[in-house]
């Protein structure tokens, strides 16, 4: 009994001390946590730029430099890098707590607690606990002797150890899908073709911004206006309906199988172009403007001569 209580106080002590993990993961935090918690204080685009350059190590990783470039739009930088950050410290927060948990384990099981300090004491007494559990099924069907009714500790062992194992499975499911789900919404906004806060425009409006950005050096955003243009004459001839939320991928698929649209036309080529342009920030510049209107008046001429 005195061997028990004394197992009690290890396992509570391991309680306190694993519901203090998550407030010592925030104290001790690496890099990109100290990052977001400044992110978090500020919200201004060109702040959030200047706070990630600050951070040499940080800037340095190819997916962050990309949105680090000059002449790229500071509203998109900012929250893709806010949105990289946070994933980022969410990772480090992880590993952090699952360091802490096993020292934790270790510390527990080389307390002197564990062992049997009695005479005849040669095997752990929890280790027999664990080995009745292990093979507690056997006797299931088995009449209970005087001995094993006398005995509350097998039971009472089973039920705490299935209780544990429970909850760290739940734990576990529960930040994993939240991990799991975060991550997925994060890449959908980052390849949505109009951010949320971005206003509907029309098929000219996307062609003059496009004069606009290519007369400003801005070929990117110039590409990215013209290849909206051709979902909108798309969805102006009614090959497929435009839709501000899905990426230049899913429109092409349903482009691709729409029945009106002919099947002398070509936009497979043009959407490949876009995402090395766009995502991947490979432009040539003007050139690449000059070939998407050039694809446009292709799209536009091809249209024409389908019946309506």
């Amino acid at each position: 009994m005195c061997s028990l209580l004394k197992l009690l106080r290890v396992i509570v002590r391991s309680a306190l001390s694993s519901s203090l993990i998550f407030a010592c993961a925030l104290c001790m935090a690496g890099p990109y946590t100290d990052l977001k918690q400044k992110l978090d204080q500020t919200k201004s685009n060109t702040e959030v730029i200047r706070l990630v350059r600050s951070v040499d190590d940080i800037a340095g990783q190819e997916q962050i430099a990309r949105n680090l470039v000059d002449g790229a739009n500071p509203a998109i930088a900012a929250k893709s890098l806010r949105a990289q950050v946070d994933l980022r410290a969410m990772a480090e927060t992880s590993s952090l707590v699952t360091d802490r948990v096993a020292q934790d384990a270790r510390q527990i099981k080389d307390s002197p607690f564990y062992r049997d300090p009695g005479i005849e004491g040669k095997r752990n007494w929890l280790a027999e606990g664990l080995d009745r559990l292990k093979n507690i099924h056997l006797h299931l069907d088995s009449p209970r002797t005087a001995s094993q009714s006398s005995g509350f500790f097998g039971p009472w062992l089973k039920n705490l150890v299935w209780g544990l194992l429970i909850v760290g499975v739940c734990t576990l499911l529960y930040f994993a899908f939240r991990h799991v789900n975060w991550q997925s919404t994060l890449t959908r906004k980052a390849k949505a073709l109009l951010e949320d806060d971005e206003p509907d425009r029309t098929l000219d409006e996307w062609l003059q911004l496009a004069d606009h950005h290519a007369a400003a050096g801005r070929y990117r955003e110039a590409v990215r206006a013209l290849y909206l243009a051709c979902l909108l004459k798309f969805d102006e001839n009614d090959i497929a309906r435009f839709d501000r939320g899905e990426t230049n991928w899913e429109h092409l698929v349903r482009i691709e199988e729409s029945p009106s649209m002919p099947s002398s036309l070509d936009f497979r080529t043009p959407t490949q172009r876009f995402d090395r342009i766009w995502y991947g920030y490979q432009t040539q510049g003007m050139p690449d403007v000059n070939q998407f209107r050039e694809w446009y008046q292709d799209i536009t001429e091809s249209l024409k001569a389908v019946p309506a």
